[in-house]
């Protein structure tokens, strides 16, 4: 194991499994091997985690985060407004504060935390939790569990059997997509005055009690 510092502003790329350290500075981190640690610390970093099961800490600032094809991931966005892509394999995401953009590549299991966040799933079959603040959320295609937490959140389930959460706020929720497929979607409105788009029982859509726009 070993333990790279970047020099401010500048590149940093790892060969070997090792933590590395960014700087105050706006860095731009990278990895080819194994298993690794990256912590961007302050500024607005470039992270690219290639494989392996990494660890990554954003830090503060508005960084971009590129996760690698293989691998069990687990990244931290930190402060500030985040733009993260996960890998192909099960990686977990927190946004933590600021207004992030994440896109999950994979299946992957996404908080977006505080801020008025971008959460977009994949083919696969994603959970994604908003948190708090108004978010907007897609599931894609595969059989999704999305949940808006508090704020006025837009939740889109997409294509599959999906599960969507209002939770708090006055939440607007979709279980289908523009396109010809559809899902037997389940419903759960919560706290506020939420409408659902699409509610149809003939395609086996499923609301509860507290539903009442639909």
């Amino acid at each position: 194991m070993a333990l790279l510092l970047a020099v401010p502003s500048t590149t940093a790329m790892v060969l070997a499994a090792t933590t590395v350290y960014g700087t105050s500075a706006s860095d731009t981190l990278y990895d080819t091997a194994e298993g690794d640690t990256i912590y961007g610390y302050g500024g607005d970093d470039t992270i690219y985690a290639n494989q392996g099961n990494d660890i990554v800490y954003g830090g503060s600032g508005n960084d971009q985060i590129t996760e690698g094809p293989g691998g069990d991931s687990r990244i931290y966005g930190g402060s500030g407004d985040d733009e993260i892509v996960t890998g192909y394999g099960y990686d977990v995401v927190y946004g933590n504060s600021g207004n992030d953009k994440i896109h999950d590549i994979g299946s992957a299991l996404i908080y977006g935390g505080a801020g008025n966040d971008n959460l977009d799933g994949s083919k696969y079959a994603d959970t994604i939790y908003g948190g708090s603040d108004d978010d907007w959320i897609n599931g894609r295609l595969g059989d999704d569990r999305l949940n808006g937490g508090a704020g006025n959140d837009e939740i889109i389930g997409w294509d599959g059997n999906d599960i969507l959460r209002g939770s708090g706020g006055n939440d607007i929720l979709t279980g289908d997509g523009p396109d010809s497929n559809t899902g037997a979607d389940r419903f759960y409105c919560g706290d506020g005055i939420d409408t659902i788009t699409d509610y149809n029982p003939a395609e086996g859509d499923w609301k509860s009690s507290d539903c009442e726009n639909y």
